[in-house]
């Protein structure tokens, strides 16, 4: 009897079996090791007769024999390759006329073709016939087959690290066992947009679960391996804020440092005395102010804003860098800023005593409001870097000057106001985490006479960006502000709709300004840097650096997200850094405001020397709005919570 063989996939993987019966479609196929499968029989690649077999031990032998000769194949496979033109499909019964003998049996046909159908990286196989990939082709499967193999690899390695945690126990400190826990904190920070997510959530048994139950998991396993990072740094991976510059940026960041000074077209004001004004501790600073005129009608002053290298363009590494990241980032634990520092808090910052390039806004402001005189290119030094309280001082000490300019600024706050500005007394907390096991908390009002001037004069300064654009038809990035609706509940309360950034223009309602360019910070926001660009070069040189308007709209739709993202990381990082320091003071009672009660009184409180609202259910009665007296029965960090009861 001359047995039947056939190559056929099973479980995605190629076989080799001998067909002992067959019957409606169906093949009942012996393999090597003597299993016995049942296969369709359109499933069979390929199929050829063996010498005659006395029994079916003797069939499953030359089955071992068949496996043991297929390495041999070799030679003719690459001869066969050398010889197929890439990309042209030769039926399989062509190749093997081409290179067998007449003489050689059906097992030699068998091997040829297992050994083609077993070589992907180099052949196709379709409708019976094979065709050869070109090299190309063939380097891109090696390369993808040698990734999945290391996938394979580490898929394996990640199984043995799950056991190992799920045991209660960590005992890998390896290059390989730290990566791994860099990979656990990606996961529990950027949960499915990790890039490790597909490849290590299921050997984790991750995907399957709940969020809160992923998170909860992810962070006892970080606690076992002693490589719990703490909610802060978790939150600043999921808002993707780079910790550091990578070495080559650092490296391209250093002839921008040591750039000689741009004097060339560059009105000098150097000997004008100016002052920077800025909260304790800042260190990049890039706005300015200096007095030129000062007569019985008002003030001619000069607002300098620090001008990065026009080197700093798209293409240069350090302004994609800039795009990517978006803006600076000011956190209670540090500040992670868009340029490297050699930039941000050196050469390009207002630093006072050097000389600095600079985009000088002209403005002349009396008590009837105030206009843009003229945009020049500049040379400054900064006289004085001065914090509110210095400032403060410098306003009183100068009455006729400093003190006349923070009087005409209180003027544009209350022109701003009878158009419809919105104009709130600020009030922030403060915490110093120096010591982190004794938080101090204090509250700061910024809405005194110093804190005011530089505001308005920001403000101006960007109202005037935003009419030089519309005025000179420039491709703007506009921050943009709808005026209030009202409220659907009928209540007469309005709803103030978030600003934005938009190419296309627009008020900014809030502000009361009919047009607004962010331009005052250009070494801390992207938008302020492309549009400082865009306006010096068409003020001094009549052309423009961006007339792309999609290549703006793309940077505006990123400055929102990535804004708005920051915003968020910062709001959680503060409100963990409330919540601790709560944890350090747990009898202490806290007036608060109630927050819409429900009809079971439970609702929220709004805990005043904190800003943070806290959970709570309010004593009968108390409505919305109505102060009262809290003390804190539990903080849950991990899921940013407060809970409060109502003291008498």
């Amino acid at each position: 009897m001359r047995p039947r063989y056939c190559c056929f996939y099973l479980h995605q993987r190629l076989h080799l079996g001998w067909q002992r019966a067959e019957s409606g479609g169906y093949v009942q196929l012996v393999l090597p090791d003597g299993e016995v499968v049942r296969q369709q029989t359109a499933n069979m690649l390929y199929c050829w007769t063996g010498a005659p077999a006395a029994d079916d031990s003797a069939a499953v032998a030359q089955l071992d024999d068949f496996e043991r000769q297929f390495d041999a194949q070799g030679p003719r496979v690459d001869a066969l390759y050398a010889d197929m033109p890439p990309g042209e499909p030769v039926p399989f019964e062509r190749l093997a006329q081409r290179t067998l003998e007449p003489e050689e049996n059906g097992w030699a046909r068998g091997l040829l073709f297992a050994a083609l159908l077993a070589d992907k990286q180099r052949f196709r196989f379709s409708a019976g016939a094979f065709t050869a990939r070109s090299a190309e082709e063939v380097a891109e499967r090696i390369e993808r087959d040698q990734r999945r193999a290391t996938e394979e690899a580490w898929v394996a390695k990640v199984a043995r690290w799950r056991k190992m945690l799920e045991a209660g126990e960590w005992a890998d400190d390896s290059a390989d066992g730290r990566e791994f826990l860099a990979q656990l904190q990606s996961l529990l920070a950027l949960e499915r947009r990790s890039p490790h997510w597909a490849l290590i959530s299921r050997p984790l048994g991750l995907h399957n679960l709940h969020i809160l139950d992923i998170a909860q998991r992810l962070k006892s396993w970080l606690e076992i391996a002693h490589a719990w990072p703490d909610w802060p740094a978790i939150w600043l991976q999921w808002a993707e804020v780079p910790p550091v510059f990578a070495p080559a940026l650092q490296v391209a960041a250093q002839p921008l440092a040591q750039a000689p000074l741009r004097r060339d077209k560059r009105r000098d004001y150097t000997a004008a005395e100016a002052y920077t004004i800025d909260s304790e501790g800042t260190q990049d600073y890039d706005d300015g102010f200096s007095i030129l005129e000062a007569d019985d009608e008002g003030l001619t002053i000069a607002m300098h804003i620090a001008e990065p290298d026009p080197a700093l363009e798209p293409g240069h590494p350090l302004f994609d860098e800039a795009v990517r990241r978006m803006a600076s980032v000011y956190t209670l634990e540090g500040i992670f800023p868009m340029l490297p520092e050699s930039l941000s808090t050196g050469r390009f910052s207002l630093v006072a005593g050097a000389d600095r390039e600079a985009v000088t806004f002209v403005l002349r402001i009396e008590e009837a409001g105030a206009h843009l005189l003229e945009v020049q290119r500049s040379l400054v030094r900064v006289t004085r870097n001065l914090d509110y309280g210095a400032g403060q001082t410098l306003l009183d000490e100068q009455p006729d000057t400093w003190g006349h300019l923070a009087l005409l600024c209180a003027g544009l706050a209350d022109i701003r106001a009878a158009q419809g500005a919105v104009i709130m007394e600020r009030r922030e907390v403060v915490l110093d985490i120096s010591d982190p096991r004794h938080i101090r908390l204090s509250q700061v009002v910024r809405s005194g006479p110093v804190y005011q001037l530089v505001e308005e004069l920001a403000i101006l300064h960007n109202r005037e960006a935003g009419r030089y654009c519309r005025d000179h038809r420039l491709p703007g990035i506009y921050r943009v502000q709808p005026p209030p609706r009202r409220s659907v509940d009928g209540d007469g309360s309005e709803m103030h709709m978030a600003a934005r950034f938009s190419t296309r223009g627009g008020g900014h309602a809030g502000l009361a300004c009919d047009r607004y360019i962010q331009t005052t910070s250009p070494i801390r926001r992207l938008p302020d840097l492309v549009m400082q660009r865009q306006i010096a070069l068409h003020a001094t040189e009549g052309r423009t650096s961006f007339a792309e308007r999609s290549l703006l709209e793309e940077w505006a739709e990123r400055a929102d997200s990535r804004l708005a993202t920051y915003d968020e990381v910062t709001r959680r990082i503060a409100g963990d850094w409330k919540r601790r320091y709560l944890l350090q003071h747990p009898k202490r009672i806290y007036e608060g405001v109630a927050r819409r009660p429900r009809d079971d009184m439970h609702g929220r409180v709004w805990l005043e020397p904190l800003h943070l609202l806290a959970q709570a259910v309010l004593p009968t009665g108390v409505r919305d709005g109505e102060p009262v007296r809290v003390r804190v029965e539990s903080v849950d960090r991990d899921h940013q919570a407060v809970w409060v009861t109502c003291v008498e």
